[in-house]
């Protein structure tokens, strides 16, 4: 009978957190990042507007989503015109005041740096990439020693908004490397018809296990968050997702 009871009360429990959540918007903003997001007619399409959908139908939120640069995204979530930014990891935003929750991890990705294979690059370490010049994110940080170096020169630093445009110079040779994550570069590197036989990765950064970061103010949406990001990875309908842009 107290089992029953226990049972009963987790689902009301449930229950009210799906009322709550069906009551409420979350607006959302994110930057060009192929595949994850990818501007389209001014809108954005991608893994993470895929993965925010489901997410909306199992929780009963309506969650907005917009393009915008990198830096505004980080601005708008600091002013407060945004609740959510989908597809982050905590280590990224550590230079951030801003209070903030973040869901559990959903997907795993890891940046690597892309080279042209015949270049003969390599390295185990940042030292390795000193007086190279290596295509970034506009604005992106970059853990590992590789942002300090960034900001002293030790590397040179040339930031892109496009992931394509960091690809066609490293093709040119008018890059030495590019910082692209895994995803990133399977899908860049189709869309562009090059050879992947022809780049090769010099060096791996750390896994990188991807989150939602909510302001504080949203952290009773929490569990539900959480329920379905962990139903979403147990049934493998965030894997399709990754895939369905990898064919």
């Amino acid at each position: 009978m107290k089992s029953f009871i226990s049972v009963m009360i987790g689902c009301l429990l449930w229950v009210c957190w799906l009322g709550d959540a069906a009551a409420q918007t979350l607006r959302s903003a994110a930057a060009e990042w192929q595949p994850w997001q990818m501007v389209e007619n001014g809108h954005l399409k991608g893994i993470t507007p895929d993965i925010l959908s489901e997410l909306a139908k199992r929780t009963g939120l309506t969650i907005d989503i917009q393009w915008l640069p990198h830096k505004r995204v980080m601005a708008a979530f600091k002013k407060g015109t945004i609740d959510m930014e989908p597809t982050v990891n905590p280590a990224w935003r550590e230079s951030s005041s801003e209070p903030s929750v973040y869901t559990q991890p959903f997907f795993v990705t890891r940046d690597i740096i892309l080279v042209n294979k015949a270049s003969g690059i390599r390295g185990t370490s940042v030292e390795d990439f000193y007086g190279l010049k290596v295509g970034c994110g506009l604005g992106y940080y970059y853990p590992e020693g590789f942002q300090e170096a960034f900001n002293r020169k030790d590397i040179l630093r040339e930031d892109n908004p496009v992931s394509e445009t960091n690809l066609k110079k490293l093709a040119l040779l008018r890059l030495d490397g590019i910082i692209v994550d895994k995803i990133q570069a399977r899908y860049i590197l189709k869309k562009a018809h090059l050879n992947p036989a022809d780049f090769a990765t010099a060096y791996a950064f750390n896994p990188s296990e991807l989150s939602m970061r909510l302001r504080y103010s949203h952290r009773d949406l929490l569990p539900a968050l959480n329920t379905a990001l962990g139903g979403m990875q147990a049934d493998g309908t965030i894997d399709r997702i990754v895939k369905r842009y990898l064919r």
